[in-house]
């Protein structure tokens, strides 16, 4: 009986080893998670040109909150919606850049006449347009419009290393208490037949 004790409580403090290593492994992988994520800078996006309109732009009317168009005004005074569709009036437009905190954005492509940036947002989204007419004559566009999901993302190489840390532990734990077993069992087999 006495043992069959040795044995339990010996079987137990191996177990326990593990166990402590498969936690420590677990531990340090999420700590690699998390400073990997905050060291992580996430890229924005780059300004996009947009076609060339039939005049030569003089000035960015507005962004019509409904539709995201951009109006702009020609240097013969035509108005134009993106991209490029002749209209006679743009609607009444907000040129308020809105409610939201703006995200900053990349440096234009070049000199920058004019800009005008326009965000909306509600409890789970997020939207920024941005317009710059350049020396140039061209007008360019960046938008930032993140969604919800992207978090998932974020969390899923959380839950990587931490799971890779836990497999990792597992694995040295597991390893740390065979090896000195299977030396063991090995030098009593040698014994035995030497």
């Amino acid at each position: 009986m006495r043992q069959w004790m040795a044995r339990l409580a010996k079987s137990l403090a191996v177990g326990g080893i593990v166990i402590l290593i498969t936690i420590l492994g677990f531990v340090i992988g999420s700590f690699v998670g998390l400073s990997d994520l905050m060291t992580t800078e996430p890229k924005l996006p780059d300004w996009e040109p947009l076609n060339n309109p039939p005049e030569a732009v003089a000035h960015l009317v507005g962004v019509d909150d409904d539709t995201q168009t951009l109006y702009v005004q020609s240097t013969s005074g035509h108005y134009y919606a993106c991209c490029w569709q002749l209209v006679e009036q743009p609607p009444q437009l907000d040129e308020s850049p809105g409610q939201c905190s703006l995200s900053e954005m990349p440096s234009p492509p070049g000199k920058v006449l004019e800009n005008m940036t326009h965000a909306e947002c509600g409890g789970e989204w997020f939207v920024q347009y941005s317009y710059v007419l350049l020396s140039d004559g061209s007008v360019w566009e960046w938008q930032l419009t993140p969604n919800a999901y992207e978090g998932i993302g974020v969390l899923s190489r959380g839950l990587f290393y931490s799971i890779c840390g836990t497999l990792s532990g597992l694995g040295i734990g597991i390893l740390l208490v065979a090896l000195p077993w299977f030396v063991r069992v090995t030098a009593v087999r040698k014994s035995r037949d030497g």
